[in-house]
């Protein structure tokens, strides 16, 4: 009669057995080819070279994996944090053994074993692989809109009934960013042959910022557009001067940050009655993470870029975070360029001379510029 120390270990071996059938086998390949995981589980997978963001979307599941990152995103806002990186090797997307398991869960709703050998990906069923019955719509995997930026779209801040700030000797900040917006799309336009220069508006009108983000979306993405909103500064110190950039987030930087983005968040104010019920439910939203890393590297270059071009009249304040209802709205690297100060008289009496509104102009231009230009060279900045 076996001993109870015997029936133990039957059991604990069954156990295992059944345990480990779906598990996946330990010598399975660190990384796979991303387009056959799709093909084989019949997920779409889009990547946008801009973001450098990899979307996976099935029946029921949205994941999203990030060049470069260990980090994949679920629908419920989890980051689940892998121990290797989704990578891109000669032009193939890579994702880490980790990152399948992951997907498998997703969309099997269990763990199942899986393999890949050759070119092909499969998951077991028993003992048996099973693989993908070809696509009839053609490849898995999507690359929309290539890699050249070919919509920018100058947003000039606040207008009509809404004068956004109002400092030194009652000027303007609506007047003074519709006249630097007006520069910078004569720049763009001499300095980008080809591409579509989208304004906003072009006169003393008064635009929500819902219309501002419906004109900003309702381009083509596959032209890989990027939106620039163009403000101007208060501060309650009069020596308060210099130029900032910010993308969005939903924790500003600092203090001073959170008060930039309540004057220019305050246009809703002309919008909407229920402001208090319009500002929780836009906070309980998850912020879309997927074009922050572009939003962050466009800011960078146009701090840059008026830096070279206003050298020491002003000086550079960098690249802020912050909480813009706008810069929310719209579905593409955006910014907002706040470029001096209304409340100091110095700096607010420069702002209206033409002559540095055109150089600020000239600086937003070649930030954007050499945006577009890296972004092409590195294609979509993934390599």
């Amino acid at each position: 009669m076996p001993s109870r120390n015997s029936l133990l270990a039957a059991v604990l071996v069954v156990f295992l057995l059944i345990f480990t059938a779906g598990m996946p086998p330990s010598d399975r390949p660190a990384f796979v080819p991303l387009a056959s995981v799709a093909e084989t589980l019949d997920l779409e997978a889009e990547f946008n070279a801009t973001t450098g963001i990899v979307r996976l979307t099935g029946a029921d599941t949205v994941l999203l994996f990030e060049i470069g990152s260990r980090e994949a995103y679920l629908p419920d806002g989890t980051v689940v944090i892998m121990k290797e990186e989704t990578t891109l090797q000669d032009g193939v997307l890579l994702l880490p053994a980790e990152g399948v398991d992951l997907v498998i869960r997703r969309t099997a709703k269990r763990p199942l074993r899986w393999g890949y050998e050759g070119s092909r990906f499969f998951t077991y069923t028993g003992s048996r692989p099973v693989e993908a019955a070809p696509r009839p719509d053609g490849p898995a995997l999507r690359h929309p809109g290539g890699y050249e930026v070919r919509t920018v779209i100058i947003d000039a801040g606040h207008g009509g009934k809404d004068p956004g700030g109002i400092g030194y000797n009652d000027i303007y900040e609506k007047e003074i960013v519709l006249k630097v917006a007006l520069e910078l799309e004569r720049e763009l336009e001499r300095s980008m042959k080809g591409v579509e220069i989208l304004m906003t508006r072009k006169d003393d009108r008064f635009l929500s910022l819902e219309e501002r983000a419906r004109i900003a979306n309702g381009t083509d993405p596959s032209k890989n557009p990027i939106y620039v909103s163009i403000h101007a500064n208060v501060s309650f110190s009069a020596s308060t001067k210099g130029y900032e950039s910010y993308y969005l987030s939903l924790e500003p930087v600092d203090e001073e940050a959170r008060e930039v983005a309540s004057m220019e968040n305050s246009v809703l104010g002309f919008e909407i009655e229920d402001y208090n019920d319009y500002l929780q439910e836009i906070i309980n939203r998850i912020v879309d993470i997927e074009y922050r890393r572009e939003s962050m590297r466009l800011a960078g270059m146009i701090q840059e870029g008026i830096e070279s071009s206003v050298g020491k009249k002003s000086p550079n304040r960098g690249v802020k975070n912050a909480f813009f209802y706008v810069l929310k709205a719209v579905k593409m690297p955006s910014v907002l360029v706040e470029i001096g100060f209304v409340t100091n008289g110095e700096e607010a009496l420069r702002l209206c001379e033409p002559e540095y509104e055109r150089t600020v102009a000239q600086g937003v231009a070649e930030g954007i510029v050499e945006f577009a230009e890296l972004f092409k060279k590195t294609e979509g900045f993934t390599r």
